[in-house]
């Protein structure tokens, strides 16, 4: 970095008293300059090289091309080649095509790929190894694997000879989609055609199998390295360690790092006790998650951000409130806040301690960093503001966040609801229910609940019902949870024939109450005292016939039309009961004729 920047003061300076560079001097500066990633520097210097009176040649055209390809933009890439084509006469060589098909590869364009591929066969520009290596990365990306096996049979077909990186392109494709078996097969092939394995394609060998939760076999390869004399890298060890993780092998895993730290070879890094830090998180070993941590401060590793806010996540289920703000003032001391993950671990994890106003001064004074709160941020202020009953701060939070054009999600919605029925504001519970469909959110389970349990709470049963019903036409599980709510409503509103009517049918179908061991359970101590609901819950605690899972049948449709008839609202019930005669899930019965 420090040369190239030597060569851009140079080549300054030059422009400055009047000498031109070289157009092989600008070629080569450029080339360095994307290989450093720095395209956007590279894009000025060849408008600088422009101004200079420098013209380019056909490498310029593949350096500038393969810049914005690089930064994604590809149109203006091809907009750019036209552009000198027309200009300069220049024909455009292999090396600018596989730029092109790189760039349309990258983001996913298969229709970019394609064209790029037409305009080479109508100009006579034959295909290399590398073009169809980039056609396998492309099909890869995209998840299109058969296509992508297609292309390395049509390089065969040519008499290219396939290497390396071709055959670990494809490994790694069917690695990463799923097809740990195909992944192999290429593999075997490879190693028939005297094609030598390397690192890299172990590697994703090992990610397949981690993936897919075949550790034994990841393990092998991991062995079978040694028999191949190729050395572990730091993505070997990283990529092992994770897979021990996500099947909960957390010791194997630490002793795996442990491994590594003995060796010498390959230590341990930031991202491999990342990779720990979240493990241990993951089966809620909070307090190793500490211990984790004080050993790679010992051993001299650099947390970054991500280490620091799974630090948090654990002090703040441990309750360490006074451990997390430590934590958070070095975050800040070291300039560690650089997006919002730390910050929403820190505003979500204070909220649920109760400490509101803690996490409000926190979000005032982050305005000073680089990170900006999102949408994540503002929900877990407004349900902290929520859950101590602070009401007017919750909606507060909403205003506030949509002045800065950020939206709520459906969850946020939800809890707001929950919040308009707590202040009785039914009016507003209407507002924000037609506010999120005009925003294009759906509502889901948990909206539809907690509208329901809102109406039941404030015993208006007819809205209860008309949600339910809106539900089941919607296609969405009335669930247990639901069932129970409305029925213990029922019994607390003295409708007892009603609720009576909703157990007696949750017998009669076998059903089974996930989460519940008896009635008792499901419902309310009052409504267990009913002589009906007695022999009800007598009727199916003595039953032996097996349980079969609560969906959507004649319970719940029995339920909507009920409430739609005492609701007075029978066109409405009429059509439903006609648009049920065609669904699978309902039979009519004696109920639904009463």
């Amino acid at each position: 970095k420090g040369m190239i920047k030597n060569a851009l003061h140079v080549f300054d300076n030059m422009g400055s008293c009047g000498r031109v560079p070289s157009l092989l001097s600008c070629n080569s500066l450029l080339s360095n300059l994307v290989k450093k990633g720095e395209n956007f520097v590279a894009l000025h210097v060849y408008d600088q090289m422009i101004s200079f009176g420098v013209s380019p040649d056909v490498f310029t055209c593949s350096i500038v091309v393969n810049a914005y390809c690089r930064n994604g933009e590809v149109d203006k890439a091809m907009e750019f080649a036209k552009q000198l084509e027309i200009s300069s006469g220049l024909e455009l060589n292999v090396v600018t095509y596989n730029s092109l098909i790189n760039g349309y590869a990258m983001i996913g364009d298969i229709e970019g790929v394609t064209r790029m591929l037409r305009l080479m066969s109508e100009r006579g520009v034959s295909r290399t190894i590398v073009t169809y290596t980039l056609l396998i990365k492309g099909y890869c990306k995209k998840g299109l694997m058969e296509e992508a096996e297609q292309v390395f049979e049509q390089l065969k077909e040519q008499k290219l000879v396939a290497d390396q990186h071709v055959y670990g392109v494809l490994i790694d494709g069917y690695c990463r989609n799923g097809k740990i078996s195909d992944a192999i097969r290429i593999h075997d092939d490879m190693m028939k055609k005297g094609v030598r394995t390397n690192t890299t394609i172990c590697n994703s060998l090992i990610n397949g199998y981690c993936k897919s939760g075949q550790l034994v076999e990841a393990e092998q390869i991991f062995t079978q390295m040694n028999d191949w004399r190729l050395k572990p890298d730091h993505h070997t060890y990283n990529t092992l360690v994770d897979g021990y993780c996500r099947v909960g092998r957390i010791n194997d895993a630490l002793n795996l790092c442990d491994g590594m730290c003995a060796k010498e070879e390959v230590v341990p890094t930031t991202m491999t006790y990342n990779i720990l830090l979240k493990g241990f998180s993951r089966v809620g070993a909070f307090h190793d998650v500490i211990s984790l941590w004080k050993m790679m401060v010992k051993r001299g590793v650099t947390a970054n951000e991500i280490s620091c806010s799974t630090l948090l996540e654990a002090l703040f289920k441990l309750g360490d409130f006074d451990e997390a703000m430590k934590l958070w003032d070095n975050v800040l001391a070291r300039g560690l806040l650089t997006d919002t993950i730390t910050l929403n671990v820190m505003i979500s994890g204070i909220c649920k301690m109760g400490k509101v106003n803690e996490a409000k001064e926190i979000l005032d004074n982050v305005k000073d960093f680089r990170c900006k709160p999102d949408v994540q941020t503002y929900q877990a202020l407004s349900h902290g503001y929520y859950k101590v009953g602070n009401l007017k701060e919750a909606f507060g939070v909403k205003d506030s966040m949509e002045r800065k054009g950020i939206f709520p999600t459906i969850e946020m919605y939800n809890t707001l609801i929950s919040g308009a029925f707590s202040c009785r504001d039914f009016n507003k519970v209407v507002d924000l229910v037609i506010e999120l469909r005009a925003r294009g959110l759906a509502p889901t389970v948990a909206t539809y609940g907690a509208l329901i349990t809102g109406w039941c709470n404030v015993g208006m049963m007819d809205k209860a019902y008309a949600t339910c019903f809106e539900m089941i036409e919607k296609g969405i599980e009335v669930n247990v949870n639901i069932c129970s709510k409305i029925a213990n409503s029922l019994f607390r509103l003295d409708k007892i024939d009603e609720a009576c009517l909703l157990l007696q049918k949750i017998v009669d179908f076998d059903l089974l109450l996930p989460g519940y061991q008896s009635f008792k359970d499901f419902l309310n101590p009052d409504a267990t005292k009913c002589l009906q609901t007695q022999k009800i819950a007598d009727s199916l605690e003595s039953s032996t016939t097996p349980k079969k899972l609560l969906v959507p049948n004649n319970i719940v449709y029995n339920v909507a039309l009920a409430g739609l008839c005492k609701a007075e609202k029978l066109k409405d019930a009429q059509k439903l009961f006609s648009d049920l005669q065609s669904h699978d899930g309902f039979v009519p019965d004696v109920y639904t004729y009463t």
